[in-house]
C-alpha cells in the first residue's frame, strides 16, 4: 500500500502545470522558434544570482550583439521546436574535440566527440498577447531551461534562472503590449558541463564553482501565459497526499489587492488522463481580508481512484 500512496502522489503532481486557476491561458506553441548563436557576447566573468537574490528590474540588459531588430534576420540562425538543444542543431559547428584517452575510446569509435557550443544563445519567438489582457497582470511559465535563462519581452528583462532544468516564472505585466505581437526573447548560456556517466565534478564559472549538471544548452517545451485579475488572483495551486490513496489536500493560494474583504468560495475540478471530469465540487466559503495573502487547504476524495503504473500510467488533473 505504501507503493500505491507514493504513485498516487506523482500522478496528482505531475500534473501541477494545468494552471487551471488563472483567469486565462494562452499555449506559447513549440514550433517555429529561431535559434542565434551569439558567439561575440560576452558572459565567462559575470555576475550570477540565485533565486531571491536579485530583482529583474535592476540587472542588467544583455542585448544581443546583432542588435534586436536583427535578431530574426541572422542567416545562420535555425529554426528549431521545443524541446532541444543547441547540440542537436550545431554539433561539431565549431570544431570537433577528442574526449581524453581515458578509456581508450578514441581507438574503438572515431566518432566519439566533443562538439558542444560553449557561450549565449537566443531562442526567439513572436507571440500576440489579446486587447484583454490590458491592465491585468501576466506571468509566463518556463518549465526547463539550462543552464542560465535570462528572459525577455520586448527588448525588457521579465525574468531570470539559473537552476538548472528547474520550472520558473516570469511577470510580463510592464513589458507587454496588448492587442499586438510581441517578441519574446530567452537568452541562454551555457559554461560547460557533463556529457558522460562519470561523477560528478565541479564546473568553474568565473569566480563561482558548481557541479556540472547536464553539457548541453537548451530549453524546454509547453510554455503558457497566465492572465490573471490584478484585484483578486489564485497565485498558486497544488496538492499534497495523506496516507489514503484516494484522498489529497489541495492548496490555494490567493490575494486580494483591493482595500476591502472579498468573500467567496473556489471551485474544484479533477480531470483524468482523457480529460474526463471525475470529481467537482465546492469548497468552503472564504473572506479574504483586504491586501493579504492566504493559503487555503480543502480535503479530496477521489473515490475510484486509480494507482500510476508502467503499464497503465493513471494520471490526475486539478
Amino acid at each position: 500500500m505504501r507503493n500505491k500512496n507514493i504513485l498516487f502522489i506523482v500522478a496528482f503532481w505531475c500534473c501541477q502545470w494545468s494552471a487551471a486557476y488563472a483567469q486565462q491561458s494562452i499555449s506559447i506553441a513549440d514550433q517555429d522558434w529561431n535559434l542565434w548563436l551569439d558567439t561575440a557576447a560576452e558572459w565567462k566573468n559575470d555576475d550570477l544570482y540565485l533565486p531571491g537574490t536579485f530583482l529583474v528590474d535592476t540587472m542588467k540588459v544583455n542585448a544581443p550583439t546583432c542588435g534586436w531588430a536583427a535578431l530574426n534576420q541572422q542567416k545562420d540562425a535555425a529554426q528549431v521546436d521545443l524541446p532541444t538543444t543547441v547540440e542537436q542543431h550545431f554539433w561539431g559547428k565549431f570544431g570537433l574535440k577528442d574526449y581524453e584517452d581515458a578509456y581508450g575510446f578514441e581507438t574503438e569509435d572515431k566518432q566519439v566527440r566533443d562538439g558542444r557550443y560553449l557561450g549565449v544563445s537566443w531562442w526567439s519567438k513572436s507571440i500576440f498577447i489579446p486587447k484583454n489582457a490590458k491592465g491585468k497582470q501576466l506571468i509566463l511559465n518556463i518549465r526547463g531551461a539550462r543552464l542560465r535563462a535570462e528572459v525577455y519581452l520586448n527588448q525588457q528583462l521579465v525574468g531570470y534562472n539559473i537552476i538548472s532544468e528547474t520550472s520558473f516564472q516570469c511577470d510580463l505585466t510592464k513589458a507587454m503590449k496588448p492587442g499586438k505581437d510581441n517578441q519574446l526573447a530567452i537568452r541562454i548560456t551555457n559554461p560547460g558541463g557533463q556529457m558522460d556517466w562519470i561523477d560528478p565534478v565541479y564546473l568553474q564559472w568565473g569566480k563561482y564553482s558548481f557541479h556540472r549538471s547536464h553539457g548541453f544548452g537548451g530549453l524546454d517545451r509547453g510554455m503558457n501565459i497566465e492572465i490573471h485579475d490584478t484585484d483578486l488572483q489564485m497565485q498558486d495551486l497544488y496538492v499534497l497526499n495523506t496516507v489514503e490513496l484516494n484522498k489529497v489536500n489541495l492548496y490555494a493560494k490567493l490575494h486580494n489587492a483591493t482595500a476591502k474583504p472579498v468573500k467567496g468560495t473556489i471551485e474544484y475540478t479533477i480531470f483524468d488522463q482523457k480529460g474526463k471530469t471525475v470529481k467537482h465540487f465546492k469548497g468552503k466559503q472564504i473572506t479574504l481580508d483586504a491586501n493579504k495573502t492566504v493559503t487555503v487547504q480543502e480535503p479530496c476524495q477521489v473515490e475510484n481512484a486509480k494507482i500510476w503504473t508502467l503499464e497503465n500510467p493513471n494520471l490526475y488533473q486539478v
